[in-house]
């Protein structure tokens, strides 16, 4: 389904493809400099985001590393081109030609000046998210698997959220619950819990080793994990923000 749109920000959702109207574009004189700005996520580490206007592909840009990113692409030129509703496509695609879903939280369309830039903030990576009131949250399986882009010096991985432990010592009958932290492979922290608590938690990524692709592999391990009742996923412990910073 294609949305239409005024050039403000606004949720558009997850799909394989999401398509926007952009009527009035103006004349040429009022879309010179103008920049189409995406704050979207994606799961996958690899791969190109595709951009097109009225059918003409106009950038494409590559991922590095999965979770949020803001792109900025020019557009001036082709909307000058294209005066009047103009079509804009955003698809993800896999270096194997497969285009997968991805969610797209918001869109602007203006001076490249007054685009704004969103934080490197993304607390749930894929998962399925729930809410409790208004905050949102993701069950975690017992091993995450995340992939950070390489532009990560200086700053800090950021978790927080909720470890469950009654409901692992009733079902499993364990004496504490644990979360390895793991970046490049090294054990970095472990979160412990005897009790139900909150977590938070924060690692310097400075000294973290880069995969050949100048990502970086973070893996999240529990000792212990919790059938779902209506679904297949496996349960173990509570996100409420995964971040870089």
């Amino acid at each position: 389904d294609r949305v239409g749109s005024s050039g403000s920000w606004f949720v558009a959702g997850q799909s394989a493809s999401i398509g926007f109207v952009l009527q009035n574009a103006g004349e040429t004189a009022d879309v010179a400099g103008m920049a189409l700005g995406l704050h979207l996520f994606t799961a996958y580490a690899t791969g190109q985001v595709y951009v097109s206007i009225n059918g003409e592909r106009c950038a494409a840009i590559p991922l590095r590393g999965s979770g949020a990113r803001v792109e900025i692409i020019e557009i001036g030129a082709v909307l000058a081109a294209n005066p009047g509703a103009c079509i804009i496509d955003v698809f993800v695609m896999l270096p194997s030609g497969a285009m997968v879903p991805f969610r797209l939280d918001a869109m602007q369309i203006a001076p490249l000046s007054e685009i704004r830039r969103y934080p490197t903030h993304q607390p749930f990576f894929g998962f399925v998210t729930e809410k409790d009131g208004e905050r949102e949250f993701a069950w975690m399986p017992q091993t995450v698997a995340l992939t950070l882009p390489p532009d990560i010096g200086g700053k800090q991985l950021r978790l927080a959220g909720y470890l469950p432990y009654a409901m692992h010592r009733d079902k499993n009958q364990i004496s504490y619950f644990t979360v390895d932290v793991l970046i490049s492979g090294q054990r970095i922290d472990t979160i412990r819990a005897s009790a139900d608590r909150v977590f938070e938690l924060s690692i310097d990524l400075d000294d973290s080793k880069p995969e050949a692709d100048g990502t970086v592999r973070v893996d999240l391990r529990a000792n212990s994990v919790l059938p779902a009742d209506n679904d297949g996923r496996q349960l173990s412990f509570i996100v409420t923000e995964m971040s870089v910073q």
